[in-house]
């Protein structure tokens, strides 16, 4: 029995060497995203190549693109409100939470707001993995590799994990990285997207152009992975004082009236903390505030901001750094 122990544990620590680089030699030669174009704005590694910037922020903002593309630092700028936005794209509650863990110390925020987007409530985050782990950030590489790889196993998804076995095989034996995208000034524009300094992605301005729109009724539903992961986030925010808002960002009619079951989803969203959903605090107009199926265009942005910021100051989250 113990030589038969001995061997199977040989075996799979030999083919577990042999998979490793056998795999990448394989996906070497069919993979063919090796390096991002260069007509694609970059925006989660430009933002966490200059987070280690920022300290003792008023507002935190995390969550998915709905929470990137719909935070301008400009306009809490006015109101002397120093911010950073870790959004990133299809982010949900297990990426937020290891993000927050990482840098809630550092930023030192007054207020955490979290972006939860439904439609992602009920994944495991593969998209979201798989955009971490092709990115390529400048400061603790060891450390960051270890949270790309504790994102992909919460996935999962072998596809996902193999996705960081080879990434990370590229970048620490073959020492292959991204083409850096760097800015001077406060911005970057690349195609039709613009980062702004501090987490932002800008879309030029467009507008919805109302297409018909065939979704079929959609269930909320929210897997125990991502309750998990945000209670994992508001016990931790809680524990350091600091006051946190839940959010659901305003998305055309047509997409918020396809969920079905959209009460009890709040409901259940609201079990963790303070919940504002602002499809039923802020009436848009489908074609003029938005640029896509459910993102707001520069004027919707202006009139979310303005109304989470008056939110913020009734809620006494926040206070003006003048006072």
């Amino acid at each position: 029995m113990r030589k038969f122990l001995i061997k199977t544990i040989l075996t799979f620590l030999l083919l577990t060497l042999l998979y490793i680089p056998t795999y990448c030699v394989m996906f070497m030669l069919i993979d063919t995203t090796k390096e991002p174009p260069t007509e694609t704005l970059r925006t989660t590694e430009i933002k966490f190549n200059e987070i280690d910037e920022y300290k003792d922020i008023d507002i935190l903002f995390v969550g998915s693109s709905h929470s990137s593309r719909s935070f301008d630092p400009r306009i809490f700028s006015q109101h002397n409100l120093k911010t950073f936005n870790v959004g990133t794209s299809s982010q949900t509650c297990i990426q937020s939470w290891f993000i927050i863990d990482r840098y809630i110390e550092s930023l030192n925020p007054k207020c955490v707001i979290i972006d939860l987007y439904p439609d992602l409530m009920n994944t495991y985050g593969e998209e979201s993995a798989i955009d971490f782990i092709t990115s390529d950030f400048d400061h603790d590489l060891a450390t960051w590799e270890w949270t790309k790889l504790k994102m992909a196993m919460c996935t999962k998804n072998t596809n996902v994990i193999n996705k960081w076995i080879y990434r990370a095989f590229r970048r620490h034996i073959l020492r292959h990285k991204n083409k850096r995208q760097t800015f001077t000034g406060n911005e970057i524009h690349i195609c039709h997207d613009k980062y702004i300094r501090s987490g932002y992605v800008e879309k030029d301005m467009e507008y919805y152009d109302l297409k018909p729109d065939y979704r079929i009724d959609t269930t909320c539903r929210c897997n125990a992975m991502q309750m998990m992961f945000l209670n994992k986030t508001v016990e931790l925010l809680k524990k350091r004082g600091i006051n946190y808002l839940l959010v659901e960002a305003p998305v055309p009619s047509v997409l918020y009236k396809s969920y079905d079951n959209h009460d009890q989803y709040s409901a259940k969203i609201s079990e963790y903390g303070t919940f504002i959903d602002y499809n039923t605090r802020l009436t848009l107009n489908d074609s003029l505030d938005f640029y896509d199926s459910h993102h707001m265009n520069r004027n919707g942005v202006e009139k979310y901001d303005s109304l989470i910021i008056n939110d913020l100051y009734e809620l006494k989250y926040i206070s003006s750094r003048n006072e």
